[in-house]
């Protein structure tokens, strides 16, 4: 008879082991923290416990499975999505509800979180879902008021919910998407600008153990997408002995690695065409331009007309980002102003009179027709560029100087 009872036990465990919120994925950042790991584990030992997972599992586990819900996601609107998540969830507090009496007040309690955060979860990941799989979107698809407010910021920081699958999930979903708010829901053309921006909303927003656990999920999400200056950088506001110790190692080694490799690559690339690109240009002391001198050094590239409205009522801001720059930041950073007046006693009065002469002059010769303007194809002024240490072209449509993620683009590069 111990030996029947003993063998459904084990078929119990053994099914209960397909409950994806009773197993923390490898890929999660959490997985360091094995203690956590262990007592979900110990759910299982009771066999009322098991008795109830297995149930659970087999009546709402495809609830709970992120592939099936992201695939739902795509197909449905926000307020479809919405009356469905919030039926499944009534049916599975429900159902949880008939084994309170049953099961142990721990499990009860984190079944009830996950129920809980994994409505929330899917809520605040469907504009993300949906924005990066549809690359023509040029916005994020916002949130109804009704459809979001229901959760609070001050739920967000209780250190006891990052046991909780859903909960962690909702982490990364709800800072991209609160990030996104505060931009206006425009989409990102930099994922390198993307991830600093998230990891300062974090930073502003989150703390303790919840901060620790969200900064080093977006490293680990966002791997493929880092360089070491921003990874060390934020792994400065990790405070966890335990994802410090993992992020620090092989991982940030990894991205030191890879940033040396792509380094090199676009050293070679600019090497090949820096000096071809910026051919029939002169200075403001009549010399032949040589882009090669700014090699090591960010660029931020102005092409402008004495004759252009727009390009002189923009200048000031350059000088304001100028300015508010420290002495080393001014020797990482080049202001260059590329003139297509067609007369060049025109681009040096208007250059002496709008004060330009503190910054990097250069004026191409044909106007409409210099080589520089057809290489880019540029078809109106003002146009900006930025180019990295290499010379490479990194944002051929860069934004104005007015627009403050402008500076925060050039000194990230310059890490």
């Amino acid at each position: 008879m111990k030996k029947i009872l003993l063998f459904v036990l084990l078929c119990f465990q053994a099914k209960s082991q397909d409950i994806l919120f009773l197993k923390i994925d490898t890929t999660d950042i959490y997985a360091v923290k094995s203690k956590t790991n262990n007592r979900l584990e110990g759910f299982l030992k009771s066999e009322e416990n098991n008795k109830f997972m297995v149930s659970f599992s087999e009546k709402f586990g495809s609830d709970f499975d992120n592939s099936v819900n992201a695939s739902k996601i795509l197909s449905t609107n926000i307020d479809e999505l919405e009356m469905d998540l919030f039926d499944k969830k009534q049916n599975q507090l429900k159902f949880l509800k008939l084994y309170q009496e049953k099961i142990s007040p721990e499990l009860f309690k984190y079944v009830s979180n996950e129920i809980k955060y994994n409505y929330w979860q899917q809520i605040f990941s469907y504009p993300i879902i949906r924005g990066n799989a549809d690359k023509t979107l040029k916005k994020v698809v916002s949130l109804p008021s009704v459809v979001s407010e229901g959760l609070s910021e001050n739920q967000l920081n209780d250190p006891v919910l990052l046991e909780v699958n859903a909960f962690r999930s909702l982490l990364y979903f709800y800072i991209t998407y609160q990030n996104s708010a505060r931009r206006k829901f425009e989409k990102y053309s930099d994922n390198l600008l993307a991830t600093h921006d998230k990891s300062d909303y974090a930073i502003e927003h989150l703390k303790g153990e919840v901060l620790d656990y969200t900064l080093a999920d977006l490293l680990n999400r966002h791997k493929a997408l880092l360089n070491a200056s921003l990874t060390k950088n934020i792994l400065t506001q990790i405070n966890d002995r335990q994802y410090k110790t993992f992020l620090e190692g092989s991982f940030l080694e990894n991205i030191v690695q890879n940033d040396a490799k792509v380094l090199k690559e676009k050293e070679y690339a600019a090497a090949q065409s820096l000096s071809k690109d910026w051919e029939d240009m002169i200075t403001k002391d009549g010399k032949p331009f040589d882009m090669s001198k700014y090699k090591g050094k960010v660029v931020y590239v102005d092409f402008w007309a004495s004759w252009c409205g727009p390009c002189r009522s923009e200048m000031p801001f350059s000088k304001q980002m100028h300015e508010s720059l420290t002495k080393e930041q001014k020797e990482k950073i080049v202001f260059l102003y590329i003139s297509i007046d067609e007369k060049e006693e025109a681009w040096r009065a208007a250059m002496e009179k709008l004060g330009l002469d503190i910054f990097e002059n250069a004026y191409a010769s044909g106007g409409w027709a210099a080589k520089v303007v057809q290489k880019f194809k540029i078809t109106g002024i003002p146009r900006y560029m930025i180019m990295d240490q290499t010379g490479k072209i990194i944002k051929a449509q860069a934004n104005r100087p007015s627009n403050p993620e402008t500076l925060k683009e050039l000194l990230l590069l310059t890490n």
